[in-house]
């Protein structure tokens, strides 16, 4: 501003200060009108929601965490776009993530599970070569199970309260079983009415890998 009042062209002045011309006429323009080089900060919308509101916001994804923006917006009822509902969970924290998937596991198998695994951490190379793994699983043939997207924070993806629980049934599918051993993969078996007993005795000799 100084060089300007001094009367120096804004060519001049640009070639100077190695800036660009429409920036020196944008802020000599703006130094005639306010008498100020910085633009003021204009006050901008009203906010929409109150702290009240977004309390409520935040209790509602909680307790709705498998719910689309959409659903948690018209249960929120407070005449808001989605968008702005959308941003409010964002500044919470909150974000629409795939859910991790986990089978149900009762509080007596993770029980078993733990002392097996403390037995056998001093096994050796020995012993896990007359171990044969196997077991069955079922495949669903006959719907689509999707992806299921859940509201939670960073950090929070193998909350129990976030994992979207897997059954292990359906209208139509299918059973198979199989199995490993220290020297190979088993054969894979299908299970059509078959008892387990009668899969075992009768391919036990092919699952072992002749053995």
């Amino acid at each position: 501003m100084t060089l300007r009042q001094a009367g120096m062209m804004a060519s001049l002045i640009t070639t100077r200060m190695h800036i660009l011309g429409w920036t020196v006429s944008r802020v000599w323009q703006l130094f005639q009108e306010t008498d100020e080089t910085n633009k003021r900060d204009t006050p901008g919308c009203m906010r929409k929601t109150t702290a009240r509101n977004e309390c409520i916001l935040k209790r509602l994804c909680t307790g709705k965490k498998f719910q689309s923006v959409a659903t948690i917006n018209h249960l929120w009822n407070e005449h808001t776009s989605i968008k702005i509902t959308r941003q409010r969970l964002h500044a919470m924290g909150y974000y629409n993530r795939i859910a991790r998937r986990k089978l149900m596991i009762s509080v007596v198998n993770r029980t078993r599970r733990i002392r097996w695994c403390t037995i056998v951490r001093t096994w050796t190379q020995d012993h896990w070569s007359r171990i044969v793994f196997s077991d069955e699983s079922r495949f669903n043939i006959g719907f689509n199970e999707g992806r299921i997207c859940v509201w939670r924070q960073n950090g929070e993806a193998i909350d129990p309260g976030n994992i979207a629980q897997v059954r292990r049934q359906g209208s139509s599918s299918v059973m198979v079983w199989g199995c490993i051993t220290y020297e190979g993969v088993g054969e894979l078996v299908v299970l059509d009415g078959t008892s387990m007993l009668w899969v075992i005795s009768k391919f036990w000799s092919r699952i072992c890998c002749n053995q």
